[in-house]
């Protein structure tokens, strides 16, 4: 379940060439721990990736049912929307 935006919130503006990373909280409300394998794929919407051909995925990891976890991206920097 997601939780909060710990950085970068949603329609939050960056310049081109800005470079941050994405962070967001996020708690297991099952009931079964996820497995060290855990990621969080990209299915819809805006990518976060220049190079879309290959599946985007974070990992995630394993988390105790009902433990709460920060998910971060890897480094991201703004295209520039000229090029």
């Amino acid at each position: 379940m997601f939780l909060q935006h710990n950085t970068a919130s949603d329609g939050q503006s960056f310049p081109p060439g800005a470079e941050f990373m994405k962070c967001w909280r996020m708690c297991n409300d099952g009931v079964l721990d996820w497995p060290e394998a855990t990621e969080i794929v990209f299915a819809a919407g805006d990518s976060l990736a220049l190079d879309d051909s290959e599946p985007q995925r974070i990992k995630v990891g394993s988390v105790a049912s009902g433990s709460e976890v920060n998910v971060w991206t890897g480094e991201l920097k703004v295209s520039d929307p000229t090029l």
